[in-house]
């Protein structure tokens, strides 16, 4: 079976927001991590890019050219953003997997997976000394058993409630 073959009938068995999914993830996998310069030059294009966004809102400047570099300098920090979160997209997947099983999907749960990466790309501190995937994980994980606390349940109770009751089932 050719390769374009297979993947329409991959395509058909799955419900279409899982084969969306399934597909994302393949382009994922050839996606490799960036490395830890790579990372911090990104992180800082993202940082200028949130500078000239905030000038650009408070006080326009009136001269063409300056807002037009102020606008390419918020274009560029969003693609360094766009990268991050691209590049880092197999640690989500990864951690996401592991909260499977638990009434949502890879595709649910990865979703949220990928909300905790951007609050965790937002939050980022380079300067701290620790690469960003260690940092994300955290936001990542708790993005998720968030996730998978709130909406699993038919009757909705409060996380921490819930936090309490898997540490009772626990003992």
């Amino acid at each position: 079976m050719k390769r374009k073959d297979k993947d329409t009938v991959m395509a058909t068995t799955w419900e279409p927001e899982e084969a969306l999914f399934r597909l994302s993830v393949a382009n994922l996998a050839k996606t490799a991590p960036v490395s830890p310069k790579e990372e911090r030059r990104l992180i800082l294009e993202m940082a200028a890019g949130k500078k000239a966004a905030k000038r650009l809102e408070e006080n326009p400047p009136e001269d063409d050219e300056e807002r037009a570099k102020l606008e390419t300098a918020v274009e560029r920090g969003l693609k360094a953003r766009e990268q991050l979160i691209v590049s880092n997209g197999r640690l989500v997947i990864s951690i996401a997997s592991r909260y499977t099983g638990h009434g949502l999907t890879l595709a649910e749960v990865s979703q949220e997976g990928v909300l905790g990466l951007i609050r965790a790309i937002d939050k980022f501190d380079p300067d701290r000394g620790v690469r960003l995937s260690t940092y994300a994980s955290y936001w990542i994980r708790q993005s998720v058993s968030r996730a998978v606390a709130v909406q699993t349940r038919t009757i909705r109770l409060p996380v921490h409630k819930v936090d309490r009751l898997g540490t009772v089932r626990k003992v």
